[in-house]
């Protein structure tokens, strides 16, 4: 386990069958994916997984930093496959509002910011998420 990651308790963390599928899917997908999304997509190709297990895997693969995780303009979570949490980096997204494309941003400048907030008010073990939101070109033409 790598410092800083969350384990919950009570939870198991074995490989899956189940898991392998829904890992498997979401990163077939450049896309950001609602868990309903990749639930639907998994039965149209004959998977036998539930969406409370497709919920649950999404939320442990969140808390490993292997699944980005933002919220639409209407509050829905949409995920996607970023690696494993020793191939991660930070980084943030460009999400367009109306068809969620993301492209992911490098800069350390925000996370300077934050920490330099964090310190001026002695705040220690800090999270943050930066998501930047617009529309991209394709739907502002279209």
């Amino acid at each position: 386990m790598l410092p800083g990651e969350k384990i919950r308790p009570g939870r198991r963390h074995r490989k899956s069958r189940q898991g392998d599928l829904v890992r498997k899917a979401l990163s077939e997908s450049s896309e950001f994916l609602s868990a309903q999304n990749l639930f639907l997509g998994l039965r149209r190709d004959g998977s036998e997984v539930s969406l409370s297990t497709v919920y649950r895997h999404l939320q442990m693969f969140v808390d490993r930093n292997q699944v980005d995780v933002i919220h639409d303009a209407g509050g829905e979570a949409l995920y996607r496959y970023c690696g494993t949490a020793h191939n991660t980096r930070p980084h943030h997204h460009l999400v367009c509002r109306v068809c969620c494309r993301a492209e992911e941003v490098d800069s350390s400048t925000p996370g300077q910011w934050v920490q330099a907030i964090a310190a001026e008010h002695d705040f220690l073990d800090i999270a943050w998420s930066l998501d930047i939101f617009g529309t991209c070109p394709e739907c502002r033409a279209g």
